[in-house]
């Protein structure tokens, strides 16, 4: 349920952020915060399965 409420409130930024900067450079930025907070997420996750 955490992460459906912390999706949702990153999906309203991100739109927000796109209208508020619509260049390439933007876009590319969003989609490595995006990518690394993916993979941070992850690692925790799998950190707390691991023990």
């Amino acid at each position: 349920m955490l992460y459906i409420v912390v999706a949702y409130g990153w999906y309203w930024m991100r739109q927000r952020l796109i209208l508020r900067e619509p260049t390439v450079q933007a876009k590319q930025r969003i989609i490595r915060i995006e990518c690394s907070t993916i993979c941070a997420l992850l690692a925790l996750e799998v950190s707390n399965w691991l023990n």
